[in-house]
């Protein structure tokens, strides 16, 4: 049970050390909302983007929410088109 808190506890944590930086970048903010349902990739997600921010490797973090924007877009066109 206390490895399932802590679980919890980190997701927590990491969400909302996401959502204070999310200023220093465009885009964050938005690609973070798609990551708070808690699933299993959901977490893994916010785990890989904070400790990229912890290692102070903004280039990956820049790329992970280019790559997610331009996701976003190809999804949007494919609901226009289906």
């Amino acid at each position: 049970m206390e490895s399932q808190i802590k679980h919890w506890q980190d997701y927590n944590n990491n969400l909302a050390m996401l959502t204070e930086r999310s200023g220093d970048f465009e885009g964050l903010a938005d690609m973070v909302n798609t990551f708070a349902d808690g699933s299993t990739q959901s977490i893994a997600m916010v785990a890989g983007i904070t400790r990229a921010l912890e290692e102070e490797n903004y280039d990956a973090v820049s790329e992970m929410i280019k790559t997610w924007q331009s996701l976003q877009v190809a999804q949007r066109k494919r609901k226009r088109c289906g």
